[in-house]
């Protein structure tokens, strides 16, 4: 009977670990990725790092005192400054034809801003003006004085929530000023007495839109922020309150008799009190976690994190108190699975000789959504267990509904993607406000009600949000170029790829053509040709380079490259003109669209823009486009790479053409931008063979072709040695892992057994084979000159693609060895040794940069290192930089990569747009003196 029972709980506890273990490296939540249906095109981002005046509105703004002191007492002489100073500084809005603005409530303030689609539900964006009380001997400067320290703008005020006014005001004044033209009708509403009930300010706010019959799409307000070191190796995590706390004030009092405290009673009012209060401390309201919001926060979290906090949390059913008992054990997660209860003052006593005839306290109970008043006044009675004590509800808030967060909630989505395009490396998850806001004054307008501040803090810093040293980092996102709104950026681009700048073989090029695209580049960019940072140069007749001197000279410049030649074409193979830049179905087709004028025209569409925002560069760099790249490069970049040399120049970084961003790597795998950090080299080797010439009618054993075939044949029927693992191509596959269904991540993160069968399946196809190995490509064979005849020569050309991990010497003598033929004679044509490995790790500066303008503008790919398989003119410049880095911002398939090269080359109008975007970006990015500014990213 014991046997049979250890055989039922074994098999039981080995069903269960499989279970655990499957849902742990399974588990995902739907809803974590951007919706594709809710992908917009990406808008334009004010650039506050050039425009310091926007810093100074804002600081400005900090200096006013609207402090609320408690229920209907608040700095109504600051209030009113305040409002005078926002109605100046942003005439734009005051003035526009859509918007309609209003004061309520005498301090508060309500746009209404009119779209063009009165079929479309507004949406109402708010915050409020006023701020908590200080204790201004423990701040580090005076808290209205908007100090500029390090980076840091303190003041009270800076996160909540003068941060959030100003930055929508700003946003709105900003887009009137561009032209914007709203199609959906919205609010703007700033209430005055938010931190002491809002019942001034945004209670008549939506008492106002009520009168009116507004019922809205959705509400954003404050709330949640983007939490840093919320587990340890995580990425920041953005909150999206979905659901807010209740609160209770509750009064404990006792009532006793007075008397000397020379003859004290058995129990005091005081003791009485304290003995309550103590049992309210000791006994916790009840663990509700899971049965609110709080657990979709971290089963949304649990694909991201490591293997144990993953299985505990993809595990809930299972391991739902150990988590609880975790989160229970740190105030700021306790708060999120339980009701929680602060007693906030206890008050008794007038004398120190005289016996208390009362005690007073407050309880701030802040409570779960999963609970009511009733159900924590029930478990409060039952605690205390003493009817000498009066319990009294001073006030009440219940707790909100849960607003949607499924894939059909447009607000929750559009709040998501906006964080998603502004801060490209966080997680986004649903989350629970464990504080008030105003937004339950709007609950009857809609049930689609979310709570964000778009402000980074980690643990140690949360509490000064209503305590000392309030303060915000200035570090401003970037500014997007909106191409959609600039039709020219497009045209200038087509005509680009008209000019017909074919390279054919080394030396000969189409040199009137090359001409002609470098007028037109002058004409086109008359700001960058003008600007007294640039120096212009055309180096060997036809290829150019700018300097770009920035400010701080202590700072090691950078590079970015490309070419103006593009590879012939078969004109007849292609849907449309080659050189007609034909504009079908959203896409350019020419030659050139991807390799590479597609570089050449985005950094300088990118740079023209920078320099007209006034853009001062603080690190100095070069961009230079070589002419002959497609045939070598050494007409070209060789000559540019000199030119430098001789003037001492060393490099931070270069960044040339290179991996794309692939759709459709792996199935259900987001997009993969590669960034090549390695280049496989080269080497042309030609094979002939010498006999004798014949008549056809009397054959040899062995033709001179025969020897030649029978050598190819052995060839390619013997691949060159498997590499994978030793190169590059391993930290691709190692960093994409961790994303990839059970199987492939099992077979990837555990290549050190696997790695034969995944170098195995890597090598049945020749899009993925060339990571495996050195790649060998028969692209040439001739002999004969007459059908009847036997020729006495044959000739090949083998090209070889050579893996980083060998060396051209190794391949030739594999070759030999293969062969094994001594009438095959091997003659190396000309070689290109594979690159050195350029760094990619935490603090190289260079691939941080890239990658982190890469996720910047395209917010769902996964960005890693790569093994690029073609040769690029970054050879010439390798005594320049060990950092050399490849990358063209441009989508393909598998089955579309071919066109790079091949018939139909193309590219969408949207893509380029977002080309331009991050090339902008790399400039403003690479101007940071470090690598922590950049938001470097694991």
């Amino acid at each position: 009977m014991l046997k049979r029972i250890a055989v039922c709980v074994c098999s039981s506890l080995l069903v269960i670990s499989v279970v655990v273990l499957i849902r742990t490296f399974t588990f995902n939540i739907k809803n974590d990725t951007i919706s594709p249906c809710q992908q917009t095109e990406k808008h334009l981002k004010i650039d506050v790092e050039t425009n310091s005046q926007k810093i100074d509105i804002f600081r400005q703004a900090l200096r006013f005192k609207t402090i609320s002191w408690s229920p209907g007492v608040y700095e109504t002489e600051e209030l009113t400054k305040f409002r005078l100073f926002i109605e100046q500084t942003y005439p734009t809005v005051h003035k526009s034809p859509f918007v309609k603005y209003e004061v309520v409530a005498n301090y508060s303030m309500l746009y209404t801003v009119e779209g063009s689609d009165k079929k479309l539900f507004p949406y109402l964006l708010t915050s409020h003006l006023d701020v908590v009380p200080v204790t201004e001997e423990n701040w580090k400067f005076d808290p209205f004085a908007a100090e500029l320290h390090e980076g840091y703008i303190y003041g009270r005020g800076a996160i909540d929530v003068k941060g959030s006014v100003m930055g929508i005001m700003e946003a709105l004044e900003h887009a009137l000023k561009s032209g914007f033209k709203p199609k959906r009708s919205f609010f703007i509403a700033f209430g005055h007495d938010e931190e002491v009930t809002g019942y001034d300010g945004a209670y008549h706010i939506a008492q106002t839109l009520e009168s009116r019959g507004v019922q809205l799409e959705y509400l954003l307000d404050e709330g949640l922020s983007i939490a840093k070191d919320f587990f340890k190796g995580l990425h920041p995590v953005a909150m999206i309150g979905v659901a807010e706390k209740g609160q209770a004030i509750v009064k404990l009092s006792v009532n006793g008799t007075a008397g000397h405290s020379a003859i004290p009673h058995g129990e005091s009012v005081i003791g009485i009190l304290s003995g309550a209060i103590h049992r309210i401390e000791s006994n916790p309201q009840p663990d509700l976690f899971g049965t609110g919001v709080e657990r979709a926060i971290f089963e949304h979290l649990a694909p991201k994190l490591p293997f144990l906090p993953r299985m505990f949390l993809s595990n809930l059913w299972l391991f739902r108190p150990l988590v609880s008992w975790v989160l229970s054990r740190q105030p700021t997660t306790n708060a999120l699975i339980r009701t929680v209860n602060a007693v906030t003052r206890f008050d008794a006593g007038i004398k120190d000789n005289v016996l208390s005839e009362s005690a007073e306290a407050v309880v701030d109970y802040r409570i779960h959504p999963s609970q009511t008043l009733e159900q924590v006044f029930d478990f409060h009675r039952k605690i205390i267990n003493d009817d000498r004590v009066k319990t009294t509800l001073k006030n009440y808030i219940a707790p909100s509904l849960t607003s949607p967060y499924d894939e059909a909630s447009f607000g929750y989505h559009t709040v998501k993607n906006s964080i998603r395009e502004v801060f490209p490396d966080v997680l986004v998850v649903p989350g629970v406000t464990i504080g008030n806001t105003d937004t339950h004054h709007y609950k009857h307008l809609t049930k689609s009600i979310y709570r964000f501040i778009p402000a980074v803090l980690t643990p140690e810093t949360a509490n000064m949000v209503h305590g000392d040293n309030e303060k915000i980092s200035k570090t401003a996102e970037h500014s997007k170029i909106d191409v959609g709104t600039n039709p020219q950026i497009v045209e200038n681009f087509r005509q680009a790829l008209r000019f017909k700048t074919i390279a054919w073989s080394p030396g000969v090029y189409e040199t009137e053509e090359l001409t002609k695209l470098r007028l037109f580049i002058e004409q086109t960019y008359p700001t960058v040709q003008k600007s007294p940072f640039v120096k212009y140069e055309v180096v060997a007749n036809y290829s150019l380079l700018y300097t770009i001197e920035g400010s701080d000279k202590t700072l090691t410049p950078y590079l970015l490259g490309a070419h103006l030649d593009v590879v012939p074409v078969t004109e007849e193979n292609w849907k449309f003109d080659p050189f007609a830049a034909e504009l079908h179905e959203g896409y350019i087709y020419g030659r050139g669209a991807i390799d590479v004028k597609l570089g050449v025209m985005g950094i300088l569409e990118a740079l023209e823009h920078a320099l007209k925002s006034g853009f001062k560069p603080k690190r100095s760099f070069f961009v230079a486009f070589g002419h002959d790249e497609e045939v070598s490069g050494y007409d070209g970049a060789f000559h540019i790479a000199r030119t430098l040399e001789r003037r001492g120049v060393k490099l931070e970084f270069l960044f040339d053409e290179g991996l794309m961003i692939i759709k459709d790597f792996f199935k259900g795998l987001p997009p993969v931008a590669m960034i090549g950090v390695v280049e496989k080299g080269q080497a042309i080797v030609k094979l002939s063979v010498n006999g004798t010439a014949g008549h056809s009618s009397a054959p040899p054993t062995e033709s001179v072709i025969g020897i030649l075939s029978a050598a190819i044949c052995n060839i390619e029927s013997n691949p060159q040695p498997d590499m994978f693992g030793t190169g590059a191509e391993r930290a691709s596959f190692e960093h994409l892992a961790p994303k990839l269904p059970f199987i492939p991540r099992v077979l990837l993160s555990n290549l050190w057994l696997f790695r034969p069968l995944v170098s195995w399946f890597l090598s049945r196809k020749p899009a993925t084979n060339t990571f495996v190995r050195t790649a060998s490509a028969v692209t040439r064979f001739n002999s004969g000159i007459k059908d009847n005849v036997i020729p006495a020569s044959a000739e090949a050309v083998l090209n070889h693609r050579i893996h980083p991990s060998q060396t051209v010497q190794q391949v030739i003598e594999y070759d030999r060895k293969i062969i094994n033929d001594d009438r095959v004679k091997i003659t190396l044509k000309s070689s290109l040794d594979p690159s050195a490995t350029s760094p990619y790790d935490d603090n190289s500066f260079g691939y941080h940069t890239l990658k982190n303008s890469i996720r910047e503008i395209y917010t769902d790919v996964l960005v890693v290192p790569g093994l690029m398989i073609a040769n690029t003119d970054t050879h010439h410049y390798k005594h320049m930089t060990k950092s050399i880095y490849r990358f063209n911002p441009a989508f393909v398939t598998p089955e579309t990569a071919s066109m790079v090269h091949g018939d139909n080359e193309r590219i969408s109008v949207a893509n380029f747009e977002k080309a331009v975007n991050f090339y902008y970006h790399v400039i403003l990015n690479s101007d940071h003196d470090k690598l922590s500014s950049t938001k470097k990213k694991s």
